[in-house]
């Protein structure tokens, strides 16, 4: 097989580069009067960008449009490409069926010779392509016309096809593999409920103020099991102090583990902040400030000796 050097790199000598514009209908969504209750609540979906998130195939959606809000729409046949092309530029899906979007998305209506799931996964890879297109305004903005005119790998429609199904195939496996994964972390819960209430051959317990636990388990407070310390260290370049590195809520939150490989923010501290807030091994940092209950008192464990890194505020 021959190459040819194109703007995407070697690609098969059959293969074209064509424009958006070049395969099909483009259809800018558009939003029916949400003051008019007749137009919500039927049977066609209305597609949004918040309905795309990680979905290829959208079926199911938020909200979904009566007759009457379909006739003063703009509807997209099912197997449209849809591409977000205000805001978050470039999250895109296939519509499962006749369908209609809100004005931050353009619908690729493909021709015959353009596989719906090759053009998806296309716009994928090349997210970072099309956002290039939009113009440096408050909320970027890729146009219809611009849009048009996004280039495009053009292969054979016999080759699409088996680069979709692989694409596909990898996707399938995936989601099986995400859903056993959720499956194990909710039978990891359920069993640490178990075992830090009920423990392991008890037949014997007692009501507390944490609920039932065996009888010879007692309840204390955490102070009375470690050294509790709060650093208020922030970050800062302040002269005479020495250089250190911090360990910050965004470490913690992120990483079930504090090891060497995190890239830890550089500052300054006092020999005291020092002495009283260096991380050693087998260290537990909670997160303590968040905008969100969920978010504070996330764990995370120093398991490997660091160098010169303490914990930050």
């Amino acid at each position: 097989m021959k190459f040819k050097k194109t703007k995407f790199g070697l690609i098969p000598d059959d293969w074209e580069i064509v424009k958006v514009g070049q395969i099909g209908k483009v259809v800018t969504g558009s939003t029916p009067s949400t003051k008019k209750v007749e137009y919500y609540g039927g049977d066609t979906p209305f597609i949004t960008p918040t309905d795309m998130d990680e979905t290829k195939v959208i079926g199911r959606t938020e909200r979904y449009l009566t007759n009457k809000g379909v006739r003063v729409s703009r509807q997209i046949p099912q197997n449209s490409v849809c591409v977000t092309c205000i805001a978050s530029i470039g999250k895109a899906c296939i519509a499962r069926q006749k369908s209609v979007t809100n004005q931050q998305i353009n619908s690729i209506l493909p021709n015959d010779k353009f596989d719906s799931h090759f053009l998806y996964y296309f716009i994928t890879k090349y997210q970072e392509r099309l956002k290039s297109l939009a113009g440096y305004t408050t909320v970027p903005i890729v146009n219809k016309s611009s849009f048009e005119h996004f280039e495009i790998i053009y292969p054979p429609i016999p080759e699409q096809n088996k680069i979709a199904k692989i694409l596909s195939t990898v996707d399938d496996a995936i989601e099986k593999t995400d859903a056993i994964i959720e499956e194990t972390q909710q039978l990891k819960k359920g069993l640490m409920q178990k075992l830090f209430t009920e423990g392991i051959g008890h037949t014997r317990f007692k009501k507390t103020k944490i609920g039932r636990i065996p009888e010879e388990w007692e309840v204390v407070g955490l102070k009375n099991t470690a050294d509790i310390r709060f650093s208020n260290i922030d970050k800062k370049t302040i002269a005479g102090e020495q250089s250190v590195f911090l360990c910050i809520y965004l470490d913690v939150y992120n990483n079930d583990y504090i090891t060497r490989e995190i890239n830890f923010m550089p500052a300054t501290a006092t020999e005291k902040e020092i002495k009283k807030f260096t991380l050693m091994k087998g260290d537990i940092l909670l997160t303590k400030d968040s905008e969100t209950p969920d978010d504070i008192a996330v764990p995370s464990v120093v398991i490997e000796d660091l160098e010169n890194v303490l914990c930050g505020a």
